[in-house]
């Protein structure tokens, strides 16, 4: 029996019960493939599974990059193959229109400047509306 082991490309830090950290960390260039996409996914369901979460800042652990575009080089199917999620959309669109839902009227978000602004502002468009405060960081 062969084991593989899967590194971790998002982490979920409980700061305190209700300010959490996602620290997205897949160098070189924090790119969303197959398993980045499942990864987010459970981190998300564990996220709107916890009503005492009123704070996630999102951050990255790749100088320079926040969030970049789809792994072009990793296999389409395996992405494609990821099972629709609640809202009934695909999976990586699924988990946007997730954070947007939380429930909270409140919200603030900050980013620092870095060379994948472009990339990192239009995700913070996507998550932060639900939540409370949305703070993304990255290390430039």
């Amino acid at each position: 029996m062969s084991s593989t082991t899967v590194a971790a490309q998002i982490r979920l830090n409980r700061v305190t019960p209700s300010h959490c950290r996602v620290v997205l960390d897949n160098p070189p260039l924090n790119l969303m493939g197959p398993e980045f996409v499942l990864q987010i996914r459970d981190i998300v369901t564990e996220l709107e599974n916890d009503d005492r979460v009123k704070v996630v800042v999102f951050e990255s652990a790749v100088d320079g990059f926040f969030l970049n575009h789809s792994d072009f080089l990793a296999n389409f199917e395996d992405l494609t193959s990821i099972p629709q999620g609640p809202t009934g959309l695909e999976a990586w669109p699924d988990v946007l229109v997730r954070l947007t839902r939380a429930n909270s009227p409140r919200r603030r978000s900050r980013s620092r400047d870095c060379a994948s602004r472009g990339s990192r502002a239009g995700y913070l468009l996507k998550v932060d509306p639900g939540l409370s405060v949305a703070v993304v960081e990255a290390k430039c």
